[in-house]
């Protein structure tokens, strides 16, 4: 990776470079000291993966996402899946949910691009969302398949299990469109949104 700039990247838990002081305070649980001890341990490849991203995603197209000045990253301890989040309203926060292991970290490259393309289009007025919109689960199907669809395209595979099954056909019609928009997605999925929940 090439030596670029921020965005300043900070966790909760946060780094501990006395982890070992750290996990044997009072109060720290066993939740929490694996929360700790998993900060610890890989801080340094989630912060190089996640500016990787930032800086070279391939579908950000007007560098948004280089333009943040810090991205904060909460752990949590949650299973399943072993897989970050992003609440894309109440960006630059990023949700980690902490694994059994680590077989995470492996994809963790192509998982971080995915959760980041909720972010791009969120952020693109042509995709027509608006920062604060619930979007309905049914279009969080769609729009998952359109952005590893996507993502596919430019070479990245995302180990992504769909939240409800897809019609083939409309699966290939999501797949197959470069550019979509958010109302585009909710008319396929066939959700009545009130004002599709868009941008003016």
């Amino acid at each position: 990776m090439a030596d670029v700039q921020g965005p300043r990247i900070t966790f909760d838990p946060p780094y501990r470079t006395d982890i070992a002081m750290a996990i044997n305070e009072d109060g720290v649980d066993d939740v929490q000291a694996c929360r700790l001890v998993f900060v610890h341990q890989h801080h340094e490849v989630i912060q190089r993966e996640i500016l990787e991203v930032l800086w070279n995603h391939p579908l950000d197209r007007g560098q948004a996402l280089r333009g943040t000045s810090e991205v904060k990253v909460v752990v949590e301890s949650a299973w399943p899946p072993p897989s970050p989040t992003i609440n894309s309203s109440a960006w630059p926060t990023l949700f980690l949910r902490l694994p059994a292991k680590d077989a995470m970290l492996a994809a963790l490259h192509a998982i971080l691009c995915h959760e980041f393309t909720h972010v791009v289009d969120r952020l693109d007025p042509g995709f027509g969302l608006s920062p604060s919109a619930e979007v309905p689960s049914r279009v969080v199907t769609l729009w998952n398949h359109s952005i590893d669809a996507r993502l596919a395209r430019h070479g990245i595979r995302v180990p992504h299990c769909l939240e409800e099954p897809i019609d083939p056909i409309v699966a290939s019609v999501v797949a197959g469109r470069e550019r979509p928009t958010y109302a585009w997605l909710v008319t396929l999925a066939g959700e009545d949104v009130a004002d599709n929940d868009t941008r003016p």
